[in-house]
């Protein structure tokens, strides 16, 4: 009789643990679940259209804008061969490989099948364009120091050249920062002048899709050649202000996400903002 009671006993504590574990279970499982609709919710309210603004506009060319807010933004429309990251320390970008050959000679290898925004692709010609107008285009362009002891440039072939040094510079690799330019969308036009300058293009992320007096309008770059680096905003509009109080009255009125507090006499402005 005792020991029919203690079988009976130990099969309800048997049953009572598979109860409380299937119950546990139920209950994980209803916090994981409860835990993916809370990152879908928040994922649902990511802003994809984002709205910039610059003061005291000149030009989406990179290379004759001398505003650094345009100079900041252009970095997502338009390439260099290497850039830094936070801890400027250097990376490829359009280059693939730079071999240095000896203490002035660098030899570049480009990635194959990069394309600009109209679909032709990225060759050592483009590099050789850019250079040249940096160098003896006349332009009053803030990459000129960058290039100062740049004595030749060699084509080897279409993604590979050699750039000579009229004296040997310390870490030249860093100053390729300059943004690459398409030689076939200017062909033939005076670059400091042109109407292209209206919406250049350049085979970053993003890509100019309307400009008007008062808005520039970038949308995503389907074409994109780094699949590695996917941004969550889709469309990015860029107001235009005539002076720095329009600016800050915007972004306090709402009408501007993202403001850049970099600007001479912000402080005039700042505290009307309460930031």
């Amino acid at each position: 009789m005792g020991n029919n009671i203690l079988k009976y006993l130990f099969i309800v504590i048997v049953i009572g643990l598979i109860g409380f574990g299937i119950y546990k279970m139920n209950q994980d499982k209803s916090q994981i679940t409860n835990e993916i609709i809370d990152q879908t919710s928040t994922l649902s309210t990511i802003q994809t259209d984002l709205r910039l603004a610059v003061c005291n506009f000149d030009t989406m060319n990179p290379l004759l804008s001398n505003n650094r807010n345009v100079q900041e933004i252009s970095k997502i429309i338009f390439e260099p061969l290497v850039t830094l990251n936070e801890s400027y320390k250097m990376q490829y970008c359009l280059a693939e490989e730079i071999a240095k050959t000896d203490e002035r000679s660098y030899v570049i290898k480009l990635r194959k099948g990069i394309l600009f925004q109209d679909g032709t692709e990225l060759t050592a010609n483009d590099v050789r364009f850019t250079i040249d107008t940096i160098l003896k285009g006349g332009i009053n362009t803030v990459y000129v120091s960058n290039l100062r002891n740049l004595a030749e440039f060699q084509e080897i072939d279409s993604y590979t050249f050699k750039l000579v040094l009229s004296a040997p510079v310390e870490f030249f690799e860093y100053n390729l920062t300059f943004p690459i330019l398409s030689q076939t969308y200017y062909d033939g036009q005076d670059f400091a002048n042109t109407e292209k300058n209206i919406a250049p293009i350049g085979t970053g992320m993003f890509q100019i899709a309307n400009v008007d007096s008062n808005v520039i309008k970038l949308v995503k770059n389907e074409q994109y050649w780094d699949t590695s680096r996917t941004p969550m905003a889709k469309e990015i509009s860029i107001h235009l202000y005539g002076s720095a109080s329009e600016l800050y009255n915007a972004f306090k009125n709402g009408e501007i996400d993202i403001v850049d507090v970099k600007i001479k006499n912000v402080e005039e402005y700042i505290g009307s903002l309460r930031l």
